[in-house]
């Protein structure tokens, strides 16, 4: 195993042990803010490469929450350190969310309208949930059953859909950009972006958290070079291979589309909060700013220390009660 410091940020490996597992073998690691940067201290792929695509994906449920800490950890290291960027955007045209997994039930939401208007994306595509349900056929993807239950099995295909619609907007002009980074929307970055590790990354490498990987990779964000972030941002074109042998777990299925296509797992320092339509952090990701460390595989799977196993089977019911009712009325805007 090899480790690489980048800026502060010791950056490790992952061993692919299996098509849908992953194996840690260094633990000992500690992490350190990435340092101040001044214009010229990243490396460079050149001149004509050294624009970064920033690529955001997904409903709006909360960047009106999360603005000011994208605006301060992802725009500003750039800015600091005179790297450029583009901003893309895809996110679904819905202003109402239900989110039996999140605990939301027809909450009112910003919507594409607010989203431009926060991101000012230099391309943007906006579509309709009911366009991306048309292009997923629900049988192909379930096969061998539902990993969640099946609204939210339905809400991960549409992330893959918006995944795959973002990408296609920077795709024809990879060649400008030195890094692509993929982030939600609804993320509160807790630690700055390391830009160090970005510009500097190899070809084949992908770099996202160490943190909420449970038996797979963490797919809210990442960055790598433009190769590996075409993969990663088409990875819906591998679902079918996928799923002809396995239920579609997000992590999982992200570990086997990496381990298929010969990519590294690296990791960052960065962290980073789901934040819900309420402006509240998930609560499975409330240790993160506080105590979420390495050592022993802490955040491996959430905050779950917080909240008893009684407590989360009783929210489980009572959010699947909330939600048949919901459906029998009728409601829309349903989202992971």
């Amino acid at each position: 195993m090899r480790a690489r410091l980048w800026s502060g940020a010791t950056i490790v490996m992952l061993a692919f042990t299996g098509a849908a597992s992953v194996q840690v073998r260094r633990a000992d690691l500690n992490f350190s803010e990435p340092m101040q940067l001044d214009c010229g201290d990243v490396p460079d792929h050149g001149t004509q490469r050294r624009f970064v695509a920033l690529c955001f994906y997904g409903i709006n449920r909360s960047l009106r929450h999360t603005i000011g800490s994208i605006r301060a950890q992802i725009f500003a290291p750039l800015q600091r350190a005179c790297v450029p960027w583009h901003l893309y955007m895809h996110t679904y045209s819905e202003t109402t969310i239900t989110s039996p997994h999140a605990g939301e039930f027809a909450s009112r939401i910003g919507g594409s309208v607010e989203m431009i208007d926060l991101l000012r994306p230099f391309k943007s595509v906006v579509t309709s949930q009911a366009d991306a349900d048309a292009s997923i056929d629900m049988r192909v993807y379930t096969r061998r059953g539902y990993a969640y239950i099946n609204v939210t099995q339905l809400n991960l295909l549409r992330q893959l859909r918006s995944l795959q619609l973002v990408t296609a907007l920077w795709l024809p002009d990879a060649e400008r950009y030195g890094a692509i980074a993929y982030l939600r929307p609804d993320l509160m970055f807790a630690a700055p972006l390391d830009v160090v590790a970005m510009m500097g990354a190899r070809d084949g490498e992908v770099y996202s958290p160490y943190w909420h990987m449970h038996l797979g990779s963490n797919d809210r964000f990442m960055f790598s070079r433009p190769p590996a972030a075409a993969v990663w941002g088409n990875r819906m074109l591998d679902a079918r291979e996928y799923t002809r042998h396995n239920k579609l777990v997000s992590e999982s299925f992200l570990a086997w589309v990496l381990a298929k296509h010969e990519l590294q797992q690296r990791f960052t320092s960065m962290l980073a909060m789901r934040v819900r339509s309420s402006g509240e952090v998930h609560k499975l990701d409330a240790c993160l700013a506080t105590h979420c460390r390495w050592a022993d595989n802490r955040c491996r799977y959430g905050c779950h220390e917080h909240i008893s196993k009684r407590e989360r089977k009783r929210v489980h019911k009572a959010q699947l009660a909330a939600l048949d009712l919901l459906q029998a009325q009728g409601s829309a805007g349903v989202i992971k």
